[in-house]
């Protein structure tokens, strides 16, 4: 692969067959066979754009946040553990570790840098953040079940685990396999048996909870050729069938029993994460009931969507019960309870499906983003958060994603637009750039530069050189983690 990836161009056929058809008559009646027409060059590669070098800048930012440990590199200020209570071991907290805001996260950003660029400094970053998670491995499986909600996906080891064995596939390296490996073994081991089903805690989000162990364990099976994965993956949607409540429409997945009155129905930590997971696992074990749980759960989504009559599609934050009141008048739009999240929900559901009419949701959904005033004003679900989570990051990516899938330019043209007022908001420093801004709607007076993939710059930067790889037609597929249809 060239420096900045392979461009994709037509090949010109009617010069070339004017070409043989003229030596063809040269060569005619002399008993020779024409010499072989020599390849036309291959068309230069387009020069960077500018987000490509705000992408670069950022890494540099970035890469000056990194602290050297004994074991490699970890990013993110030194902070103390927090007071654990007695019931939880520090051996199984991932503290700055995680892929949502840890160490795992940044891993992730330099191994799509090292896709779009076969810079060998970018894997170099990666190959020594991923030996700072091995560091911190557990060492067996928990056996108190205060600590499996350690190993869910963004916020635990099960994501870790991914990333490592991104990190092998990129590097050759086999320790980070062996790591890999080590991590699904203990996420086997610490499955809580309940009849035909199993669970790890109670949660049936996709972020911490049951979805996403689903969702690894599925991307576990086929990585490594890991059966015994898919039949664990399978009992997890059997005991997910077992923990929706209904609704009008069709059903849906609270938060746990733990928490009963808190009930999401977006992406991240609710209903469309739960669908997106059995919608997969249909289509990997034809078994008709995932599907159907899956229907009737977008089938309350789209009842309660906000269309319009028939042009956006907004699902609100939070059902108003018990003391949770006014979530069914806030919208998101980003990654996490917006139309950025769900739209991969239904993407899924039109692959196990073939019905066009979920993807006419996803439109709906790019629609009510693109006519809802961002980036130039902030809504009440879209406030100053830049990152992939919850703001500007996500929306963008999620814009070449529909590039990408539809070919039409209004949606790159849309992604450029987010990507510049990215650029507007950006903070030099050093040679490097930051975004500072508020992680928590609730808190708009905390603002901070943060380093990592779904807050902060990291994110920021792997979006950056996504859409990039989009204007200049480059053949670079982005590392897409395992709650990614695009």
């Amino acid at each position: 692969m060239v420096e900045h990836g392979s461009l994709k161009t037509p090949m010109t056929l009617t010069a070339r067959a004017l070409g043989l058809a003229a030596a063809l008559l040269l060569y005619a009646g002399c008993g020779r066979s024409p010499e072989p027409e020599s390849a036309p060059p291959p068309a230069p590669i387009p020069e960077p754009t500018v987000y490509y070098e705000a992408a670069m800048k950022a890494a540099a930012w970035i890469d000056a946040q990194a602290r050297e440990t004994e074991h490699g590199l970890a990013w993110g200020e030194k902070k103390e553990l927090p007071e654990l209570p007695p019931e939880i071991s520090a051996e199984f907290l991932p503290f700055g570790l995680t892929l949502y805001s840890g160490t795992a996260g940044t891993v992730r950003f330099w191994l799509d840098a090292h896709r779009h660029t076969q810079g060998p400094g970018h894997l170099d970053r990666a190959v020594r953040g991923a030996d700072e998670l091995l560091a911190h491995l557990p060492s067996a499986a928990p056996e108190d079940p205060n600590q499996i909600g350690f190993y869910g996906l963004y916020d635990g080891w099960a994501g870790i685990l991914w990333t490592l064995e991104q990190v092998h596939q990129a590097s050759g390296e086999p320790r980070f396999r062996e790591g890999a490996r080590r991590l699904l073994d203990q996420i086997h081991a610490c499955a809580q048996e309940a009849g035909d089903g199993v669970h790890w805690g109670e949660t049936n989000e996709l972020f911490y909870g049951n979805a996403g162990f689903g969702l690894v364990l599925l991307w576990a099976a086929d990585t490594f050729e890991h059966p015994e994965s898919e039949a664990l993956a399978t009992r997890a949607g059997r005991w997910l069938l077992t923990s929706s409540e209904p609704r009008p429409g069709g059903r849906t997945w609270p938060w746990g029993p733990q928490n009963p009155d808190l009930v999401m129905p977006n992406f991240s930590h609710g209903t469309a994460g739960v669908v997106y997971f059995l919608a997969a696992l249909y289509r990997r074990t034809g078994e008709q009931a995932f599907l159907d749980a899956a229907l009737e759960g977008a089938g309350h989504l789209t009842e309660v969507a906000e269309t319009a009559d028939g042009k956006y599609c907004l699902v609100f934050h939070h059902e108003n019960k018990g003391d949770r009141k006014g979530g069914e008048d806030r919208y998101y739009l980003g990654f996490c309870h917006g139309p950025v999240g769900t739209s991969r929900m239904f993407e899924q559901l039109y692959l196990a499906t073939q019905e066009a009419q979920w993807r006419q949701w996803v439109d709906q959904g790019s629609r009510a983003i693109a006519e809802s005033g961002i980036p130039e004003q902030e809504t009440p679900g879209f406030w100053n958060n830049v990152s992939q989570c919850c703001g500007s990051a996500g929306v963008m990516d999620h814009f070449v994603h529909q590039y990408r899938r539809t070919g039409d330019r209004e949606h790159l043209a849309f992604a450029q637009r987010m990507a510049d007022d990215l650029l507007s908001r950006a903070e030099s420093e050093g040679e490097g750039l930051k975004w500072v801004q508020a992680e928590h709607r609730v808190k708009p007076e905390l603002l901070e530069a943060q380093i990592s993939y779904m807050q902060g710059a990291a994110g920021i930067a792997a979006a950056l050189l996504h859409l990039d790889a989009a204007l200049r037609d480059l053949d670079v597929e982005p590392l897409r983690l395992v709650d990614d249809p695009w």
